[in-house]
């Protein structure tokens, strides 16, 4: 009797046996087999499509083999499959991206240097049509599920969460940049679960980044979710976020470099919300954060700046932007007013009355020719 005839076999662990050879079609006879173990064997050729076919598979290990050609495309749709370890064959080809390969982390592919895609993985060439013609590389499909990465590969790559990896602290959690084994770098954000509405707020920028795509904004690149443990990793800012510079006194902003970097911003809120926008023109030119103290309930952000708007501006821009002795003090006085007073069209009470994002982007560019 074969083997691969055993219809009613459960387990097979053949691990560390020397066998050589390539596994046969009939692999997928194993109708109720649950766990496969042949990691460190010499087995090779292809992977057999007829593998998809193990519908009760739970666990699969080829690793360590000489198995060569493409991650056959059936695997993708083993619903029961939770665990895969393919790592240091020959495997070449795109990572499938659906399935249970949507929560198969890196480790699972380590050492085929042919794969492409995933977390980790150089991307895939796109496809050539017949007549040599480049297609266009389209835009992912907003339903696109980003693949995860585990713990053990975070933790390993922030030196356990060291301080001196800290870049920063919000309202749900703390900021670390992540070195990984391939010397990527990206800032990864982790959530404190302790906080009320974390898990709530992990799950909202899952889903607004997801369908985000745009030049300007920061690119998720994976997740890592589960019960005790949440986190996204985006691309790592080497020139640190915009507060750092706007509010820390080892950092400095003139006048021409925060013009620019609104320009930019409006660039990518114009996929947003106009009142953002206005919101974050105060903050760049006044120095204040809309949560500051001296913001009660009786005074806003936006009342503090409209009172003194356009009568004493003067009073509320940052003084590190404006030198009364300067030659184009007026110039400079002028300029910033105006944006000021864009920032107050933005956050109008009413968003009837609220500027679309095409005209910020205009006055903007305007006020900085002035300069």
């Amino acid at each position: 009797m074969s083997l691969w005839s055993l219809k009613d076999l459960l387990v097979l662990d053949l691990s560390n046996n020397s066998l050589v050879g390539s596994l046969p079609p009939d692999f997928g006879n194993l109708d109720a087999i649950t766990l496969v173990d042949l990691s460190r064997n010499r087995l090779s050729r292809s992977i057999p499509t007829t593998v998809g076919d193990l519908q009760k598979l739970i666990y699969l290990s080829l690793a360590f083999n000489e198995l060569q050609g493409f991650i056959p495309e059936p695997l993708g749709k083993m619903i029961s499959l939770e665990s895969a370890n393919l790592c240091n064959n020959i495997l070449s080809g795109e990572i499938p991206s659906k399935g249970p390969f949507l929560n198969f982390t890196s480790q699972s592919f380590m050492g085929n240097d042919e794969l492409c895609g995933g977390f980790l993985f150089r991307p895939c060439k796109a496809r050539r049509r017949r007549n040599n013609v480049p297609t266009q590389v389209e835009s992912l499909p907003a339903t696109t599920i980003l693949a995860r990465i585990s713990y053990i590969e975070i933790e390993r790559a922030t030196q356990g969460f060291d301080q001196c990896n800290l870049l920063g602290r919000g309202g749900f959690g703390s900021v670390y940049k992540g070195i990984f084994a391939n010397e990527m770098v990206l800032a990864i954000k982790v959530f404190n679960l302790q906080i009320e509405g974390a898990f709530k707020s992990f799950d909202t920028e899952c889903e607004v980044l997801r369908n985000l795509r745009h030049r300007n904004l920061t690119k998720v690149i994976s997740s890592c979710s589960n019960m005790d443990f949440k986190a996204l990793l985006v691309e790592y800012m080497p020139n640190g976020s915009l507060e750092q510079w706007l509010h820390s006194d080892d950092y400095y902003l003139n006048m021409i470099q925060r013009l620019d970097i609104m320009i930019d911003v409006t660039s990518a809120l114009e996929y947003l919300r106009s009142i953002m926008h206005g919101i974050m023109l105060m903050e760049t030119f006044t120095r204040k954060k809309p949560y500051d103290e001296m913001f009660q309930e009786n005074l806003s952000m936006r009342n503090w700046v409209c009172n003194s708007i356009p009568a004493t501006p003067e009073d509320i821009i940052d003084a590190t932007l404006l030198e009364p002795q300067e030659i184009d003090f007026k110039k400079k006085l002028h300029c910033v007013s105006s944006i000021l007073e864009l920032a107050l069209n933005c956050t109008a009470e009413s968003p009837n009355e609220r500027l679309n994002m095409k005209y910020h982007e205009d006055q903007a560019g305007i006020s900085s020719q002035m300069m």
